[in-house]
């Protein structure tokens, strides 16, 4: 599979190698600096490949609602869903 990256402002789809697994972890992380300037990342929300093969996207929590604004949703909504395309070996073209 090919690596997953997208970005916009503090909001970030990002492929990551699982130290124990034969495939990817890729998450929607959010991007954070602390009062004393220390950046860190959270996640927000993840794909879970299950033992069939088939990619899930899991919530953390709240964290979908209270940490995308509005004005975000629907472009982040629609990265996630050709993210879900890119694992599940859809094309565009068949939705």
């Amino acid at each position: 599979m090919d690596s997953i990256n997208w970005r916009k402002g503090d909001l970030e789809i990002v492929t990551r190698e699982h130290r124990d697994k034969k495939y990817p972890y890729v998450e929607l992380v959010k991007h954070c600096t602390t009062p004393e300037g220390r950046e860190y990342i959270y996640v927000v929300a993840y794909f879970h490949r299950d033992s069939d093969g088939y990619y899930s996207l899991i919530f953390v929590g709240d964290r979908p609602f209270t940490d995308i604004a509005e004005l975000e949703i629907q472009e982040v909504w629609k990265e996630l869903f050709l993210t879900q395309m890119m694992l599940s070996g859809d094309k565009e073209d068949d939705y």
